[in-house]
């Protein structure tokens, strides 16, 4: 299959997973959409299995999933983790928590690199999924990067549709409240956010003239080049 032909066949899946997650209010999320008919395509023959190769979208994986890793580091700034401390301490021990069973008592039914490679995925979602895919890949053990492609898809099962109804719960709740006056929004939240993007910067920004899209880019690369190649 020709690598456009792959791509869009890649992206129609996509396409249509949106799509019932927009009609479902997000219940059915496109991730699980996309791998079911991914899975039930490569196990009926319909999708060949070399469809994601033949996209040449699999050689931009490591370029775009650090870049994304910097663009989620941009829109975090350390002053959100001091007033949500308790998010991030829960967060933190359940990753943690997680892993660990994962691994400990994993090596316990299966062998203990198939431990090792799904434990982070249990906690990190589809980018720890391709860290652990690349470097099972640059050690030469594709059954591992097999593996934990499994592990995302059969937590995504499970884990999507529960995420999307507790979340879709607590939006209810927290709207509920909000209606009856029992929480306000805090109106200044949003003028402290502008006044702190006005603040001088120890790197000054770029004008906007100038802050064109290939320049945004190169910065975020520049960033996260470093991070790949600390050598």
């Amino acid at each position: 299959m020709t690598a456009i032909l792959s791509a869009a066949v890649i992206f129609v899946v996509f396409a249509v997973g949106d799509m019932i997650s927009a009609k479902t209010k997000a219940i059915v999320t496109m991730l699980l959409i996309a791998s079911v008919v991914f899975l039930a395509g490569f196990w009926t023959g319909v999708f060949p299995t070399t469809l994601f190769a033949d996209s040449t979208l699999l050689s931009m994986a490591g370029l775009l999933v650090t870049m994304l890793l910097v663009h989620l580091g941009t829109t975090i700034r350390l002053r959100d983790f001091g007033a949500q401390w308790r998010t991030v301490i829960i967060a933190a021990v359940a990753c943690i928590a997680i892993s660990a069973a994962v691994f400990f008592v994993g090596q316990l039914l299966i062998d203990r690199g198939f431990a090792l490679v799904g434990a982070p995925i249990l906690s990190g979602g589809v980018v720890a999924t391709l860290t652990m895919q690349d470097m099972a890949q640059k050690a030469n053990l594709p059954e591992l990067a097999v593996f934990a492609t499994l592990v995302m898809c059969a937590q995504g099962f499970v884990g999507y549709p529960v995420a999307s109804l507790c979340l879709k719960s607590e939006a209810k709740r927290i709207k509920g409240r909000i209606d009856a006056g029992a929480l306000k929004v805090d109106a200044s939240a949003g003028a402290a956010q502008a006044a702190a993007a006005g603040r001088k910067k120890l790197i000054p920004a770029l004008p906007d003239k100038y802050n064109t899209p290939n320049a945004i880019l190169a910065k975020v690369i520049l960033v996260e080049h470093p991070q790949r190649h600390p050598g």
